[in-house]
């Protein structure tokens, strides 16, 4: 038992260092502390105002929670953008106005007293010049001294995969320096050396492997054994393969996991614990959703009447937990009888959606209804998106283990939303379902959090609406 409790609590861990990237948080946390701190001593130092005035303590606090909050939203700890200069000062200006703003709604509307625009403004100069300071030094060291080199033990699509990965895109902190089998055998779409386990050890020596990968189904002999186990005495840490992609990537390659793995690895559903705290959460939250936007609901409301003819909500058939078949409610985007012909995926520019159903789609204001799903229990704030059933028994056959990704309460927004565009084929499905399982498998209020905050960006960016 405290086994087990020891290896979730350690995946919660590693899921909230895969999604925050923390390292990264702290080089911001200390930068915009010491910003606001300097800013607001310096001030008051140079200008020994009334006695009365805002903490510095609390000033501090306040700026360093805003500034966090809003490089996550815009995304400031994605290893793409970290790689972009051109994205990296872009979305440092929107989070320094956005923290200005923010900043002078608490001073002023909440009246607290003494941080003025001296103060202000110097400490979010300070913070951003920081922040892009820092993050142009990591780019920089990250060009010139290179990635740490990894070994790939064993063949197959998922290490070509990998391979792909790691040469494609310049963000990751991965090379690999070769590919062993144990035969030396094998394919490779790149130039990486194809070596027999055998000689992983002189491999690992001569090219200073940091890490070796297991890939499923290579099985090592007992004197191939002896020479990994000679890897691991020059400080080589090994990895499964499956793991190090999930990791890279924040989802599952399906193709690549079996039944063993699902009882061995998704545990945190039947936590009691946080499905009682998570369904708690969601009743309270959704019941006060329903409250806050009522007024915009009444008023897009009568501008779905004024604009077609037809009702304002829209109820569809969704497969819900265990496969429970519900009625989702959305206010209505469509021309009445918009599907005469049958269920289909929409489109981009899809003809069947009203002028005012474009708008609703484009900022998901049409999704605000389904606080009613949330408030009744059929679905969550976060988790897989319910699909159709007429889509459901289609993906079933298509995608192996599909079915399981109504273990959990669907959700009005998931990581899948977050992490991948619209999608309308059964290959895009595929796709969601790995992010989808990754969820299933990595669930916890904490990330919840992180995927209710991304969504805000990119609800923001108005990506992934049709």
């Amino acid at each position: 038992m405290h086994t087990q409790a020891a290896r979730l609590v350690r995946w919660k861990i590693q899921s909230l260092i895969n999604m925050l990237r923390f390292s990264w948080v702290f080089y911001d946390l200390a930068g915009l502390a010491c910003s606001a701190y300097l800013s607001h001593t310096r001030y008051f130092h140079l200008n020994p105002g009334p006695a009365i005035h805002f903490s510095r303590s609390l000033w501090c606090v306040i700026f360093v929670a805003f500034g966090i909050v809003l490089n996550y939203l815009w995304e400031l700890y994605e290893p793409e953008i970290l790689a972009d200069a051109k994205q990296i000062t872009t979305r440092l200006s929107f989070a320094g106005l956005t923290l200005g703003i923010l900043i002078v709604l608490v001073n002023y509307v909440l009246f607290f007293p003494g941080v003025g625009r001296v103060i202000l403004s110097s400490s979010v100069l300070g913070a951003l010049g920081w922040e892009l300071g820092w993050r142009s030094v990591r780019a920089r060291h990250f060009r010139s001294r290179g990635r740490q080199k990894v070994l790939i033990a064993g063949n197959g699509e998922l290490v070509d995969e990998i391979c792909s990965l790691l040469a494609s895109s310049n963000h990751y902190p991965y090379v690999v320096a070769a590919i062993a089998s144990s035969d030396g055998s094998g394919q490779s779409s790149t130039d990486i050396p194809l070596i027999n386990l055998s000689e992983v050890s002189r491999a690992v020596e001569e090219n200073n492997v940091k890490h070796i990968l297991m890939a499923p189904g290579d099985r090592p002999d007992g004197h191939t054994l002896d020479r990994l186990i000679d890897c691991m005495r020059l400080g080589v840490r090994f990895h499964d393969a499956c793991t190090f992609y999930e990791q890279l990537t924040g989802r599952i390659p399906i193709r690549y996991v079996d039944h063993g793995w699902f009882l061995s690895q998704v545990q945190s559903i039947g936590e009691p614990l946080f499905r009682q705290a998570k369904r708690t959460a969601d009743f309270l939250l959704a019941l006060l959703g329903m409250v806050v936007t009522l007024p915009l609901g009444l008023i897009i409301a009568l501008a779905i009447r004024l604009d077609s003819p037809g009702p304002v909500l829209f109820r569809q058939r969704r497969v819900g937990l265990n496969g429970r078949v519900f009625n989702l409610v959305k206010f209505r985007t469509m021309v009445v009888n918009a599907e005469k012909t049958g269920p289909v995926w929409a489109a981009s520019k899809d003809l069947r959606v009203t002028r005012v159903g474009s708008v609703l789609r484009r900022l998901r204001l049409d999704e605000l209804p389904q606080c009613w799903n949330i408030l009744t229990g059929e679905m969550s704030f976060v988790g897989p998106r319910p699909e159709r059933p007429e889509f459901v028994e289609v993906l079933r056959g298509e995608i192996p283990f599909y079915g399981r990704r109504h273990l959990v309460r669907p959700g009005l927004t998931g990581w899948a939303q977050v992490r991948f565009p619209y999608g309308a084929s059964i290959e895009d499905a595929r796709h969601k379902f790995e992010y989808d399982l990754y969820y299933v498998k990595n669930q916890s209020l904490v990330t919840d959090l992180l995927i209710l905050g991304r969504t805000v960006s990119v609800v923001l960016g108005r990506r992934g609406s049709r």
